[in-house]
């Protein structure tokens, strides 16, 4: 029977409904509704004329005994609430339009079979996620165990930012210094500031002689000119040694499961409150396949590169409204360490030091020239393993 003979069928009953009696039913000419009311409700069962009515009345009256089992109340909202747990029971009672020889017990006990199997898958597929988060953990461990080991060696930081538009410290009120004609002028600058020179601090170094002045290491020779024209020319470099997985702008989390036929990847980011990133894209290797992903869940959008054999998940921005977010993709049965590494990509406004450029200052007198400045913290090499 089709679904709009079925609504039609039920359009029809409330016009041929009478009142006054407990149990009864109604006759037209192609199909008999059974029915007994509940309260404010009907509890109506379609056949057809060739039926049996008897057992048409006994099936009724064993829905009828169901339906206070699972519905708290007798009414549209009691019953809507429940309505799934309904058809579930409803489905036991009736198999291919007829009556099976089952009570309300037996149908409880069948319905809550179900779900205790139900149940059971639940924690199995738990139980696999906590396995996988728990491989992750102990691989995350020896990575910063190894990271540990070869800052000791070389000494060296975790971090290091370079170049006239990515430039961090940790000293604040700094100005860098030039000539009247600016950076492309022909002359030297030097670097000032109302503290110590950082490498004259750290590592013992006494002060530049050069020409520049004597709280900033300037050009060695100030008659040459800035090297204008570079993408990359090192101003400061600053670094950030033992930092911690609670101090990074953003973590990402992933953790696929293998089910059946079926790999369940589940990817979780989380940013720092410091830093609003923007253009946010997390690119997850795929094992080789004809087919995209079939992407259950998102926060944001994505998009599958079949070249590659990635899936780019990317976030315009990211701050206080969505500071986490998830993703949930199923693919065909496949390796774990297939997902990974994980690139990440982002940019922020503000970076960790939060240095900027106080004023530029001619070396050789004259009025200071015109400048601007652009603070952005980029993510050159950003990767989960």
């Amino acid at each position: 029977m089709s679904r709009i003979r079925i609504e039609g069928l039920l359009a029809a009953f409330p016009k041929l409904v009478g009142t006054g009696k407990q149990h009864t039913y109604v006759e037209t000419e192609n199909v008999r509704y059974v029915y007994q009311p509940i309260e404010l409700l009907y509890l109506l069962l379609v056949t057809n004329k060739q039926s049996n009515i008897l057992e048409d009345l006994d099936t009724l009256r064993l829905l009828s005994k169901l339906v206070p089992e699972y519905a708290p109340s007798l009414d549209e909202e009691g019953v809507c609430k429940m309505a799934f747990e309904l058809i579930f029971a409803f489905d036991e009672a009736i198999s291919l339009g007829h009556k099976e020889n089952v009570t309300v017990a037996q149908v409880k006990q069948y319905c809550e079979m179900e779900s205790h199997e139900e149940r059971l898958h639940k924690l199995l597929m738990q139980s696999k996620i906590n396995e996988t988060k728990d491989v992750m953990k102990r691989k995350a461990s020896e990575i910063d165990k190894s990271k540990i080991e070869k800052n000791r060696g070389d000494k060296g930081g975790f971090m290091a930012m370079s170049g006239p538009r990515r430039i961090e410290s940790s000293f604040s009120d700094m100005s860098i210094s030039s000539n009247s004609g600016g950076f492309g002028s022909g002359s030297g600058f030097g670097l000032s500031s109302d503290v110590e020179s950082f490498s004259s601090k750290s590592k013992g170094r006494p002060p530049s002689t050069a020409t520049a002045p004597s709280k900033g290491l300037g050009l060695k020779d100030p008659n040459r000119p800035f090297p204008t024209g570079q993408n990359d020319v090192n101003l400061i470099k600053w670094r950030i040694q033992g930092m911690n997985e609670a101090s990074l702008p953003l973590t990402v989390n992933c953790w696929p499961t293998v089910s059946g036929s079926e790999t369940f990847v589940n990817i979780e980011y989380e940013a720092f409150e410091t830093f609003d990133l923007q253009n946010v894209l997390i690119t997850i290797p795929l094992p080789a396949s004809r087919e995209p992903p079939s992407v259950r869940q998102i926060d944001g959008e994505w998009r599958y590169d079949a070249r590659n054999s990635t899936l780019e998940w990317s976030i315009l921005l990211v701050d206080n409204t969505n500071r986490s977010g998830s993703m949930e993709f199923v693919v065909p049965p496949a390796d774990p360490s297939s997902f990974f590494p994980i690139a990440i990509k982002f940019t922020a406004a503000n970076t960790f030091s939060d240095v900027k450029v106080g004023n530029v200052i001619p070396i050789r007198g004259g009025p200071p020239p015109k400048y601007a400045q652009r603070i952005q913290l980029i993510a050159d090499n950003y990767e989960v393993v």
